[in-house]
């Protein structure tokens, strides 16, 4: 998965802990680690649960163009 960070660096990657406390995680309704949740002017396009492959990422991010 960092493969494809490091492929698309023009493309913000901001990674979010959650735990006890923290709110951001549940607002996206997130229940596994990790999830990738891809936003266009603040709106979800879509999002990949537990990711196996780098391929999958891929898929994910093409969703932009």
């Amino acid at each position: 998965m960092n493969e494809v960070v490091t492929e698309h660096s023009g493309l913000p990657h901001i990674k979010i802990y959650d735990g006890k406390g923290k709110r951001l995680g549940r607002a996206f309704k997130v229940k596994l680690w990790p999830t990738l949740i891809l936003l266009h002017d603040g709106t979800e396009v879509d999002r990949l649960v537990r990711p196996l492959r780098s391929d999958e990422v891929r898929q994910l991010i093409s969703k932009l163009n």
